[in-house]
């Protein structure tokens, strides 16, 4: 089977700015959103698969017959499954038309290092996984002899739903002969390295009647965008909290955008103890591995709530239904190195007739005002 695929390569300059056409002959179907890897000129480079394959049923060779371009194959796959789902792709060049903005530029700002359609990604953290013992359910306990030390700690294990790194046992001799037995075994377990926040047990605070009316409006409203205009201390914090609950109810996404981590600590905080492990967190301050498993968990829908600063505009949240921007009037929502864009606007192109849009400020800027005001 031919497959010809349209590939952006990942050189970020204009004059590229456009997919070239490579070939892949084989029975594995190459889908929207996947790497491949590609020689172009004398280089080989990282290229990113930006429409549906056309296929023929016939060998490279007899096409290349009816045309008078020359096609290269691809030199590899990188990718089992898509990284970008339509939904991004789509918004990556509608944000790269607006900028007049290379489109590979705007791929790598959505990915992780270790993801992204470049060559550095060789290099990046990949998943990681620790050795753990478990207690092996399968196993009648009764049908072997044990020893005090085997008993107590074949015990330790059958209450434990983790089990225990080797580590963390004492009784070498007890571990190794429970091991022989087939009584635990050994498994291996993802190792999230999940960025450190601290949780705020702070109860949810019953709205008063202007924060009521103000989410029933943004609920119930057939309208896409709002501003939620308060002066600090207002509660627009408890607004958020409702309007992410509601979300949450329909089995949907939401995604807070803050101006920066380190200034909204205590939002952060509220949100992560009233939400638990259904947040995941996106901002340059963390490390690659950690930007690469958050991200992970929140393309397989394991995080539903995301807050970062103004690159998590591009996380990939399913079912996405709100999304809010605090502090809307703050400069640094602009990204001011290539690529250039501003998540405000980034934020109105991913939403629009999609999902509920909440702007929050007590000192909207000018734009925003008047958006508002003319009702759009």
């Amino acid at each position: 089977m031919l497959q010809l695929l349209a590939v952006i390569i990942e050189r970020g300059v204009m004059d590229l700015n456009h997919p070239f056409t490579y070939a892949y002959v084989g029975d594995r179907k190459i889908l929207k959103g996947t790497r491949v890897r590609v020689k172009f000129g004398f280089s080989e480079l990282i290229g990113f698969v930006v429409e549906e394959p056309k296929i023929f049923k016939i060998s490279l060779e007899e096409y290349l017959k009816s045309t008078s371009i020359k096609i290269r194959e691809i030199e590899d796959i990188i990718d089992e499954r898509p990284i970008l789902n339509d939904e991004l792709i789509d918004l990556a060049k509608k944000v790269s038309s607006y900028y007049f903005c290379p489109f590979i530029e705007i791929l790598k700002a959505m990915l992780p290092p270790s993801l992204r359609p470049d060559t550095s990604y060789i290099n990046k953290p990949r998943r990681s996984f620790k050795d753990m013992y478990v207690y092996n359910d399968g196993f009648n306990p009764e049908s072997a002899e044990l020893t005090a030390n085997e008993k107590k700690l074949l015990d330790k294990f059958s209450s434990s739903s983790e089990g225990f790194k080797k580590s963390q046992i004492t009784s070498k001799a007890a571990f190794e002969s429970l091991l022989e037995k087939g009584m635990i075994k050994h498994i291996k377990v993802e190792n999230l390295r999940r960025p450190e926040v601290e949780s705020l047990s702070e109860p949810v605070h019953s709205l008063n009647s202007e924060q009521e009316e103000a989410f029933e409006e943004i609920r119930d409203s057939s309208d896409g965008s709002f501003l939620l205009q308060g002066v600090t201390g207002s509660g627009k914090t408890e607004i958020y909290i409702r309007l992410i609950q509601d979300a949450l109810n329909q089995n949907k996404g939401s995604l807070v955008l803050v101006p920066e981590i380190s200034l909204t600590d205590m939002l952060i905080s509220r949100l992560k103890g009233i939400f638990k492990d259904q947040i995941a967190l996106i901002h340059s301050g963390l490390t690659d591995s950690q930007k690469y498993d958050e991200y992970i968990r929140i393309a397989r829908g394991d995080a539903l709530i995301v807050v970062g600063a103004r690159s998590a505009v591009f996380a990939p949240i399913h079912n996405l239904g709100l999304l809010i921007i605090d502090e809307e009037h703050v400069e640094s929502y602009k990204q001011d190195t290539m690529p250039f864009y501003d998540a405000r606007k980034v934020a109105l192109m991913r939403t629009k007739n999609k999902a509920k849009l909440v702007f929050g400020s007590a000192t909207p800027s000018l734009e925003c005002r008047a958006r508002a005001d003319k009702g759009y």
